[in-house]
C-alpha cells in the first residue's frame, strides 16, 4: 500500500519494525472483548523522511473484523 504523510505530503517509508527499547519483542495490536481473542496483529510503522511523522499499522486488518 502506497501510504503518504498527512503533514506534507510525501510517500511514506513503510514495513519498519516496531520495538520497545531494551526489550527484545515489539508490539503486537489485540482486539479487546474476548480473553481468548484470536485477532491480534503485529504492529508495524511508516515513517516520513522527510518530516518524522510516524504513522502505526497492521498488514492484517480483516483479522479485526471477525467477532
Amino acid at each position: 500500500m502506497n501510504r503518504t504523510c498527512t503533514q506534507c505530503d510525501t510517500r511514506l517509508v513503510e514495513d519498519c519494525e516496531v520495538h520497545v527499547k531494551g526489550a527484545m519483542y515489539g508490539l503486537k495490536i489485540k482486539k479487546p472483548g474476548r480473553f481468548f481473542s484470536k485477532a491480534s496483529a503485529e504492529a508495524k510503522a511508516a515513517v516520513c523522511p522527510k518530516c518524522g511523522l510516524v504513522q502505526l499499522y497492521v498488514d492484517q486488518p480483516n483479522a479485526f473484523l471477525k467477532t
